[in-house]
């Protein structure tokens, strides 16, 4: 790895990752705090960083099935059909 001030690294700042996932920063915030978003902290300030594949896995995690969302053509799986393919 090198220090080129060009390379993009992987590491988000928390406005940066709120600012990835669309959403505020207490949200955020708030999903650190609960356990559904990692993050570590560097420093004596306490620093939050979040790697991209955490807010991505996160936001994943979130995603809401909507059986009747356009663009969906697959069956929903048994599990989220109430055990009846559509």
């Amino acid at each position: 790895m090198t220090n080129d001030a060009t390379e993009i690294s992987p590491w988000l700042t928390a406005r940066e990752a709120a600012a990835r996932a669309k959403c505020g920063i207490n949200l955020l915030y708030a999903a650190i705090r609960a356990g559904k978003l990692r993050a570590v902290r560097l420093g004596a300030r306490n620093d939050i960083r979040v790697h991209v594949t955490w807010v991505d896995a996160w936001m994943s995690a979130a995603t809401v099935i909507n059986p009747d969302a356009p663009g969906d053509d697959h069956p929903l799986p048994l599990a989220f059909s109430g055990g009846k393919r559509r």
